[in-house]
């Protein structure tokens, strides 16, 4: 037995001490401690610190720079060249601000317990109207002459980028205590498609806000609301399972 085994052992049976103390009418034997310690002593492994909630959220946000860099740099940045400075910096910022949201939804899920700054319905709610509010305020209200034309090709490259980064954020949040749930399954699926909206935006050649509400923010929210259900389900079935 190591001495992290042996610290965390030792700190059990304080607490069971303690515990037992408080308790005059049921105090508990010598003889059942022992038991206890001795049941309890082989699941106790070390375990790697995962960082502070700020920690995470830093990792979180430098992974999704770099992923979305190396997406651009592939797919090229057309429409950043058809927006004025003033849409591509609304759009700036309201990514970065859609990323610290999510990227702190996703490490609440991480550390079990942690203090809740802020509650997945309100941040998805803040990311929704601050994204609605941009893309309202300060891109153009016309329809292209082939709006679906136009757009599908937007809903699917941004569907098959979300996909897999999903299971690759799912992935790295499963290094924290991870339980499943709506929540969680949100916050992955909500990180994931802001993913897919940095690389689609970049090389998008329509630059209207019904085209952007509809194909662009519509199909995320159909996703985030997909990864909800998704994790939903599986924590109904990890209960079940248990």
């Amino acid at each position: 037995m190591n001495s992290n085994t042996r610290n965390q052992a030792h700190e059990i049976e304080q607490r069971v001490e303690i515990w037992a103390a408080a308790q005059m009418e049921a105090r508990l034997s010598e003889n059942t401690l022992r038991e206890i310690r001795q049941k309890l002593e082989p699941s106790l492994v070390p375990c790697k610190p995962i960082g502070s909630q700020g920690r995470l959220i830093a990792t979180f946000m430098a992974v999704l720079a770099a992923f979305a860099a190396v997406l651009i740099a592939i797919q090229g940045k057309a429409g950043l060249h058809l927006m004025r400075w003033q849409q591509s910096a609304g759009i700036v910022a309201v990514l970065v601000l859609n990323g610290t949201l999510f990227s702190g939804l996703v490490a609440q899920e991480m550390v079990p317990g942690s203090r809740r700054r802020m509650g997945a319905p309100i941040a998805l709610a803040l990311s929704g109207t601050a994204t609605i509010g941009v893309i309202a305020a300060l891109f153009p209200w016309r329809m292209t002459a082939n709006f679906t034309g136009d757009g599908w090709p937007c809903a699917v490259l941004e569907t098959a980028i979300a996909v897999p980064a999903g299971g690759l954020f799912w992935m790295a949040a499963r290094r924290g205590a991870l339980f499943g749930g709506g929540r969680a399954g949100a916050a992955i699926a909500a990180l994931a498609s802001l993913l897919a909206l940095i690389a689609i935006q970049f090389q998008c050649m329509s630059p209207q806000a019904p085209h952007l509400l509809f194909w662009h923010a519509g199909v995320a929210g159909i996703l985030i609301g997909l990864g909800g259900l998704i994790g939903k389900n599986t924590g109904k079935r990890t209960g079940a399972a248990a």
